[in-house]
């Protein structure tokens, strides 16, 4: 299904962390801006989660970065109203963030420095968005996240 490019269902909402880091510094992962980076917790079972504020239609999630400093291994998951993590279905899942940077990101044409890695999970409607960490990682960060929503179809 085709998504809906000029929309992101993440920006400027409620992010939060398994570290229970201030949401003024997580809101910097929601914000547009992909200047400035974000330091999280990197042990395995640590994890971050965006509230969409609602269900809605996900097709693809984003990450932005200018390294490969993120976790190594990780899940997308997506759960939505009344439920709990517990109930949370995978949307993707990531073997190898270092060799995906190098084989599978997308540049931004306004500056190289810059990438994207885009993990497009099959249709779902859900409200979170919870990335969570496989393996132990001595450091991460990151950039931006992005949650694209599908563009309606005729008679929808």
């Amino acid at each position: 299904m085709p998504l809906d490019e000029g929309a992101n269902l993440a920006k400027e909402r409620f992010v939060m962390d398994s570290a229970s880091t201030q949401p003024a510094d997580l809101a910097k992962l929601v914000d547009g801006d992909r200047r400035s980076t974000v330091p999280l917790p990197g042990k395995a079972g640590d994890w971050i989660e965006i509230d969409l504020g609602r269900d809605r239609p996900i097709g693809d999630v984003r990450l932005w970065c200018d390294t490969a400093d993120f976790w190594r291994r990780f899940d997308i998951l997506v759960y939505s109203t009344g439920q709990t993590i517990a109930d949370a279905r995978p949307f993707a899942r990531e073997g190898d963030w270092r060799w995906t940077c190098v084989n599978r990101k997308d540049s931004d044409l306004d500056d190289p420095r810059w990438f994207r890695v885009c993990y497009r999970g099959a249709p779902v409607r859900a409200r979170f968005v919870r990335l969570v960490c496989r393996e132990d990682t001595g450091f991460a960060r990151l950039a931006e996240i992005e949650v694209l929503p599908l563009r309606p179809t005729e008679g929808q």
